[in-house]
């Protein structure tokens, strides 16, 4: 899904769950220049590359985007977890973010950008985490 210039959307799961499976080698949700988008309740999963790290990440956003995550389970994204990069803003909450193997970071906040993670496991990524300080790739690492 790739959101350009967008404002105020929510994409929440039914009473049954929903699981958002990516494209592959593309990002489950692109998100540019977008503003108070949210994700609740969603099982956001990965599937493998056509090539050995080709897999795509589960949400990446940029370009000053503002993007909340409530009662996430974001996996098995070969290209990470979460990415917030260039100036944009995450508000991460009640969210499980884990086994983005073998390449990917559970949760990256570059750029000068800033998240607000509260009450969220991030565990068992491929990568060590670049954005807390008590994040741990291969087990524990909650905040």
């Amino acid at each position: 899904m790739r959101l350009t210039n967008a404002r105020s959307l929510t994409f929440v799961a039914g009473a049954g769950g929903a699981k958002i499976v990516q494209p592959k080698d593309s990002n489950t949700f692109d998100i540019f220049l977008s503003h108070d988008i949210h994700l609740q309740g969603l099982e956001i999963v990965g599937v493998p590359g056509s090539m050995p790290s080709s897999g795509g990440a589960g949400v990446f956003f940029t370009q000053a985007s503002d993007v909340h995550i409530n009662g996430c389970d974001i996996h098995q994204n070969e290209g990470g977890g979460v990415t917030a990069t260039n100036g944009s803003l995450l508000f991460l909450n009640n969210t499980k973010i884990h086994n983005d193997t073998p390449f990917g970071d559970g949760l990256d906040v570059i750029n000068n950008s800033t998240a607000v993670v509260i009450g969220s496991t991030i565990q068992d990524n491929g990568s060590a985490c670049s954005a807390l300080l008590n994040c741990q790739a291969n087990g524990g690492g909650s905040s």
